[in-house]
């Protein structure tokens, strides 16, 4: 088959007319367009993206198809919005999108009768948004029903090395500078995994940000601080997170908060800062995806002979073992260290990893998912119901999965983070009142695939305990060691206990950052109410 791509410089609304006499209109909002990725559908004719690697797949029959895409970014050579199309599996092809431009032509001649595309996001946010209009297709015809979707779901949060940055460049020394037509994250590792284990893919990257720091030493807009964003630097629309539940994280963070250290002793990474906010981040990312395989990544642009001296390399994997070991000894199994070493020469641009060098870091991923088996997707889960009171309860009351035991299933109990010992069956009894009150979890494990569910009991229900979730308050935490960080200042904070007695508060504070020392505190689950001129903010907190 012979295919013939045209690109269109027509004026806008002409543009739009001349079109149609020939085409009829797709809109954005056709329920047979799949949509991969972050994407702001309040306005579902409007859809407005900006994150690396979200996609637009649609099935549809005639000899043509055209895209109505809308340029944010300024057009220049970092500010021109690129995108990988693949019409029928075939070649994929390369879309600049324009600023003069909105109509564009995908395919003509095709043979009559059912053809695929996909349009997919080469560039990472920092290039411009875009928003999707919608397809124009022959009159006559229309979409058909979208491919089945891939069980697996697996997504990527990082820096410029997961958004692809300089991936299409390979030149020893590189070529210096940012340039939007040499990013691919369609060619970057965490879509190529994706695409080797037969998965939905999500790509939460932006270059230069980092864990608890950026390249540049700022703590502002930091990759934690943007997670929930549908638009990375717009923090006006919250991400729905049960829209796209991973079954596979991967996190591969910290390259930058040693890149400001290379650039001035003034941001020297804290290894007690850096492990604090790794942990609340996971913390976070547990809360939203229980059951999820979360592998935190290292690699593959640090070595310990730049900056002389600094040890980065050594020190990074120090400090994100420490994560990885700290929630394996609380007995989440499901966290993983995995490291790929460091590159080697040609490089792609400003010392980035090469296309080349991004398949081979793939390849190394899949091999080490499928050895943990992450991406094999058992049926079931583990449910233990709904919080409890522990004055509602009649004794001896069982939390129990409501399952059958069975020799190949393993279930291990937890209450406040440590094992309960000599348990191994889908139930665990409540003896008494006093007894009864804590934090309850239980992993289980069936054919090598673990899942987990937690419950809390209360004495009595704590009135103080609010769902309140405010993007200005950042809480991160170590140990026994919890750090708060506020957009405005605090007034003061509260510690409960369950039983919702205060244990703990500090008053005309005035501060936007406070440290908090809780190692006189015993064992046990505590809430951490923040109380400034706009808001509260609740936490809950285990230690």
């Amino acid at each position: 088959m012979k295919k013939h791509i045209t690109i269109f410089l027509i004026i806008l609304f002409p543009s739009i007319a001349l079109e149609a006499q020939t085409m009829q209109h797709i809109p954005a909002s056709d329920s047979k367009i799949q949509y991969f990725g972050r994407v702001n559908d309040s306005d579902p004719n409007n859809i407005e993206f900006a994150f690396p690697g979200v996609s637009i797949k649609a099935n549809f029959t005639g000899t043509g198809i055209s895209a109505i895409f809308i340029q944010n970014g300024g057009g220049g050579i970092t500010t021109t919005n690129y995108f990988t199309v693949i019409i029928n599996n075939n070649e994929p092809f390369t879309l600049a999108i324009k600023p003069s431009q909105i109509v564009y032509s995908l395919a003509e001649n095709l043979p009559n009768g059912v053809h695929t595309i996909e349009i997919f996001k080469r560039t990472e946010s920092s290039v411009g948004k875009i928003t999707f209009q919608g397809f124009y297709i022959d009159n006559g015809h229309s979409l058909v029903e979208p491919d089945i979707l891939p069980n697996i779901r697996i997504e990527f949060i990082g820096n410029s090395i997961t958004c692809g940055y300089g991936n299409e460049s390979s030149q020893n020394p590189p070529k210096s500078g940012f340039s939007s037509i040499n990013q691919n994250n369609y060619m970057a590792w965490g879509a190529i995994t994706a695409r080797n284990l037969n998965a939905q893919y999500s790509c939460i990257a932006y270059s230069g940000r980092g864990l608890y720091q950026n390249n540049t030493g700022s703590k502002t807009g930091t990759l934690p601080l943007i997670y929930d964003h549908v638009i990375a630097d717009e923090s006006s629309v919250i991400w729905d997170n049960t829209r796209f539940i991973p079954d596979i994280l991967v996190i591969n963070l910290g390259t930058n908060d040693f890149a400001a250290e290379a650039s001035s002793s003034l941001f020297t990474v804290d290894s007690t800062e850096f492990v604090n906010t790794y942990i609340a981040f996971i913390e976070k990312l547990r809360g939203y995806y229980p059951d999820a395989v979360i592998i935190c990544a290292l690699g593959v642009m640090m070595n310990d002979y730049y900056p002389a001296g600094k040890k980065h390399w050594t020190r990074i994997q120090s400090y994100t073992t420490a994560v990885v070991t700290h929630f394996n000894n609380i007995g989440d199994e499901l966290i993983h260290y995995f490291k790929m070493n460091p590159q080697l020469a040609p490089y792609g641009e400003d010392w980035h990893p090469t296309i080349k060098t991004h398949k081979h870091m793939a390849t190394q991923l899949t091999n080490f998912i499928n050895s943990i088996n992450a991406a094999n997707k058992c049926k079931g889960r583990v449910s233990i119901g709904e919080n409890l009171i522990a004055s509602e309860i009649r004794y001896p009351l069982d939390i129990t999965t409501q399952e059958e035991e069975h020799i190949d299933v393993t279930y291990t109990w937890y209450k406040n983070g440590e094992i309960i010992q000599n348990i191994n069956q889908p139930y665990f009894t409540l003896l008494d009142k006093e007894s009864a009150i804590g934090h309850y979890r239980v992993v289980k494990d069936s054919a090598g695939c673990k899942y987990q569910d937690k419950i809390m009991v209360y004495k009595q229900a704590p009135s103080s305990i609010s769902k309140k979730n405010y993007n200005n308050i950042e809480i991160i935490a170590y140990k026994n060691f919890y750090t708060i960080h506020s957009e405005i200042e605090i007034d003061k904070f509260e510690i409960f206990d369950l039983e919702g007695r205060c244990v703990y508060k500090k008053d005309n504070i005035n501060q936007k950052i406070i440290d908090i020392n809780l190692s006189n505190l015993n064992k046990s689950v505590y809430i951490i109410k923040i109380s400034t001129s706009l808001n509260e903010y609740y936490r809950k907190i285990i230690l």
